[in-house]
């Protein structure tokens, strides 16, 4: 959300300008960090583990294709999915495999955000040293591969339906994308006046 990185960066500079708010911004940091770690060790052990072991077991594609067979969408073409059931869960181990890798490039670049942090307002710093303009473009950069990695993490959610066939994945989807509407929307309540929030801080 547009909010949400411009947010990020007066919390930048805010840490950046003043060095009693340090653990402050250790301790964001720490929770932005431990966030993305919690996501990369799921992603890891997803793919690492159970996505192969259906991959390759022979009893799990024989039930795949007799559920995909009886699918109502596909049946009546005499129940030939296009795809194999491993070639799904190929394609959905691909979405999960950039999904991690997102994670994890986000969570090296918050662990140099804090030095990066620290080294703006350092007295040490040489004068043509500057770091303001970097720290705040690799801040954007992290928290886009969060939200990138995240909404792929759920795009590989709604593939595995896939995998299933063509009828829950579609049905996946809307419920999925209704939710995600519900959750990921949030409105400004009407009974909050910003006009006089505006002249508190004035």
């Amino acid at each position: 959300m547009l909010a949400a990185r411009n947010a990020r960066r007066v919390w930048a500079r805010s840490i950046a300008a003043d060095d009693k708010e340090t653990v402050t911004g250790v301790q964001t940091l720490r929770n932005s960090i431990m966030a993305v770690t919690m996501f990369t060790v799921a992603c890891g052990y997803i793919g690492a583990r159970a996505l192969p072991e259906i991959l390759l077991n022979p009893d799990w594609v024989a039930t795949l294709n007799t559920v995909q067979e009886h699918d109502p969408i596909t049946r009546n073409g005499g129940g030939v999915p296009l795809l194999q059931p491993a070639i799904k869960l190929g394609v959905a181990l691909a979405v999960l495999f950039v999904s991690f890798m997102s994670f994890a490039q986000s969570g090296r670049l918050y662990s140099h955000v804090g030095f990066m942090l620290r080294a703006v307002s350092s007295n040490l710093r040489p004068d043509h040293w500057t770091f303001e303009v970097e720290t705040l473009a690799v801040l954007d950069m992290a928290g886009f591969l969060f939200s990138f990695g995240l909404r792929l993490f759920l795009g590989f959610g709604l593939l595995v339906f896939w995998v299933i066939g063509p009828t829950a994945l579609l049905i996946v989807t809307a419920a999925a994308m209704a939710g995600l509407f519900a959750v990921d929307f949030v409105p400004i309540p009407q009974s909050i006046d910003l006009r006089s929030l505006q002249q508190a801080r004035g």
